[in-house]
């Protein structure tokens, strides 16, 4: 995408598009590894001297406040954000710490209708998340780990 299509994006938002905010969003949406605020201001600082890491929280916060980003919280110490709006899964490998997507649409669809029945009578579901957390192919592959080795006894909280 060019910088108009962010520009076209942001204003049909309601988001003043700042040449500071296009870069913020740009990142985000050309950078599918689910970085962190932090991330996006040591990628954009040289480029734009004047962004300041205030500027950075302040514009993902009002992205993920217009729908543009989701907050990731699959870590305990660290917010990530994903410009994959679309419903979907997340996996973290516990050994490198990659995020991936999880995109198989009929399980998710699956879940997302079955969803409900999981919520007692009376209550409203507001938001959701689906996260997994192991080791990722390259990993179990580098380490000499089959996957079947590797799967175990799986613990659910």
């Amino acid at each position: 995408m060019e910088n108009r299509d962010y520009v076209e994006i942001l204003d049909s938002k309601n988001i003043r598009p700042s040449v500071q905010r296009v870069a913020v969003y740009k990142y985000f949406y050309e950078n599918r590894i689910h970085p962190t605020a932090e991330n996006a201001y040591e990628a954009l600082k040289e480029d734009y001297p004047t962004l300041s890491m205030a500027t950075v929280y302040n514009t993902v916060h009002l992205l993920s406040e217009k729908g543009l980003l989701k907050i990731i919280e699959i870590e305990e110490d660290k917010t990530r954000y994903d410009a994959n709006t679309a419903m979907h899964a997340h996996f973290k490998c516990n050994c490198c710490g990659y995020v991936y997507d999880l995109l198989d649409t009929k399980v998710l669809s699956d879940f997302n209708n079955a969803k409900q029945s999981l919520i007692p009578t009376g209550f409203t579901m507001e938001k959701f998340h689906i996260n997994f957390w192991g080791t990722c192919s390259e990993c179990n592959e580098k380490n000499g780990t089959l996957p079947a080795e590797a799967a175990g006894a799986i613990a659910i909280d």
